[in-house]
């Protein structure tokens, strides 16, 4: 999906201080139409994934707020994947899940394993 963090930056600076580099909002439409899709069909988003150039794979302050803003999680058991980027590779990712309280992590590996 596409990230329009700088769209809405570029209308409102205040409101949304960074650029998509270091933040992102799915677009409302976009968002809307998929989650629509999912229900019509049955389905669960089972997974919603971002990056994070240059500052490793955790679950920001920022991310944790989106996720469950008032404590309860928007999306229950969708998983959340956070992939560090750095010099243009991934070199890091990591899954978070809700689990009655809080989020959970489990680090997942990038290289197939033999």
């Amino acid at each position: 999906m596409t990230n329009a963090y700088d769209r809405y930056h570029k209308v409102d600076p205040i409101r949304f201080p960074r650029t998509s580099r270091t933040a992102y909002l799915f677009d409302p439409k976009e968002w809307l139409q998929v989650s629509r899709e999912a229900d019509d069909r049955g389905e669960q988003i089972a997974c919603v994934y971002h990056s994070h150039i240059d500052a490793g794979a955790y679950f920001s302050v920022e991310d944790r707020a989106m996720a469950a803003p008032d404590g309860d999680p928007v999306l229950p058991g969708t998983v959340y994947l956070v992939i560090a980027v750095d010099g243009g590779k991934a070199t890091a990712a990591k899954l978070f899940w809700w689990d009655r309280r809080d989020f959970h992590e489990a680090a997942v590996p990038l290289e197939p394993r033999h």
